[in-house]
């Protein structure tokens, strides 16, 4: 939303894309650093988001979250980045910078993993930050970005469109995602998945 329009918006964004994402490899806690297609990414998104009305950005503490946020937010004097360590990627324990092929290999299902986030867990605490955001978003009626991670994202859009399309949800690095306010209450998804092209 732009301009004199007072409706609600949450932006869900994801961070822009390190090492880790390029081997297709399982992040998690890992705090490593934007690549250079990522910073690249991370530029566009806040040339792609400088007319939204954001009146609050929130990000991961992680850095790949953080720097990406801090593009976004760079667009609109005077909006700093809150961190929310809610937003934090789901903890993959000893999993982590390994693919996802080597969990299921063992397991079958990422959620049967012991050492593992349970997804219960996670859901919990991602929507908690969520919720904490959507309320000033609903106050203000204006938007907010929330910046995180693929695992975050996805948890948010289930959550709030009561399911999963099929083929699950598609969150590119660099990607953003609008939420609006349902005249029940709720939230709906209208944009998922949108990249800014990358010069």
């Amino acid at each position: 939303m732009s301009g004199t329009d007072t409706r609600p918006t949450i932006l869900i964004v994801r961070h822009g894309r390190t090492a880790l994402n390029a081997q297709a490899l399982l992040r998690g806690r890992i705090d490593e650093p934007l690549d250079e297609t990522g910073s690249a990414e991370a530029e566009a998104l806040g040339s792609a988001l400088a007319a939204e009305r954001l009146i609050w950005v929130v990000s991961s503490p992680l850095r790949r979250a953080a720097d990406t946020a801090r593009a976004v937010a760079s667009a609109h004097p005077g909006l700093g980045v809150h961190l929310d360590a809610d937003l934090l990627d789901r903890d993959w324990g000893p999993w982590a910078g390994r693919p996802m092929e080597d969990l299921l290999a063992r397991y079958g299902d990422a959620d049967r993993a012991p050492d593992v986030e349970a997804r219960p867990d996670f859901v919990r605490r991602v929507m908690a930050a969520f919720d904490r955001s959507a309320a000033r978003a609903v106050a203000g009626g204006a938007s907010v970005a929330l910046v995180a991670h693929d695992a975050v994202n996805r948890a948010i859009l289930t959550a709030v469109a009561g399911g999963e399309p099929p083929g699950g949800w598609s969150q590119r690095t660099g990607c953003w995602n609008r939420l609006q306010r349902t005249p029940e209450g709720g939230w709906a998804p209208a944009v998922v998945d949108r990249k800014p092209v990358v010069s």
